[in-house]
């Protein structure tokens, strides 16, 4: 069992035949572990937690409704981001918003890289990038400092100041994995034929102590539909 696609790609590069299960793998097939979802293929199968960014990048309109453009920090070299960053770049162009990229290689190069966003854009996403969550206080320092909102693509990122999320719940992705091991285990299933696991369920999460650092009035029904608020 394999968490996270870097530790997924290891286990894959190391066996062709004994069974892989991985967890929590943004883009399965834009990683090269399977051929497609529904059929992964091989010896391998698992769960992704591919976020609903479309909606968390509208959380950003929703405080900021005229806005036009947001800023993203992002680690090129990371397959994770830069699958989701294809997304972002795609839900922009939808939206006619302005894309700001700013790389980071490393968690030392966020805040540099976050505050170089001041003045070009009108909000801020913590991408799927495991460098710039484990840095997010940085981007949510270099938003208060250009005061404007800042959400991300996980909870981790809104515990470390970025004001929403719609979260994955990752003790459901946990139990789809527990599911699809049973039916290897009996012999039921190969892991190959197995689809892989997708969520379905978001959680709207709030970090009302952040967005009062930021100077972020949040909207009345956004804190109604919130499942947890972060004070």
């Amino acid at each position: 069992f394999a968490v996270s696609t870097q530790s997924a790609q290891m286990a894959a590069s190391a066996t062709k035949t004994i069974p892989i299960l991985f967890g929590a793998v943004t883009d399965p097939v834009e990683a090269q572990l399977v051929a497609t979802i529904d059929k992964p293929g091989g010896n391998i199968t698992g769960s992704s937690d591919q976020w609903p960014v479309r909606e968390q990048l509208l959380l950003l309109q929703e405080m900021a409704p005229g806005l036009k453009s947001i800023g993203v920090v992002h680690n090129p070299g990371e397959a994770n981001s830069e699958a989701n960053m294809k997304v972002v770049r795609a839900l922009c162009r939808e939206f006619g918003w302005t894309l700001v990229e700013a790389p980071a290689a490393t968690t030392n190069d966020v805040y540099r890289a976050a505050a170089s966003l001041k003045g070009r854009c009108d909000g801020m996403y913590v991408p799927a990038s495991n460098t710039v969550i484990e840095a997010a206080d940085a981007v949510a320092i270099a938003a208060a400092e250009a005061h404007v909102p800042v959400v991300a693509g996980e909870e981790t990122a809104v515990q470390k100041g970025a004001i929403a999320t719609f979260s994955i719940n990752y003790a459901d992705i946990g139990r789809l994995n527990a599911q699809q091991a049973v039916r290897i285990l009996k012999g039921e299933a190969q892991p190959g034929d197995l689809p892989v696991a997708v969520p379905t369920q978001f959680e709207l999460v709030i970090n009302r102590a952040a967005a009062a650092r930021i100077g972020v009035d949040l909207p009345p029904q956004m804190i109604a539909r919130a499942k947890r608020i972060i004070e």
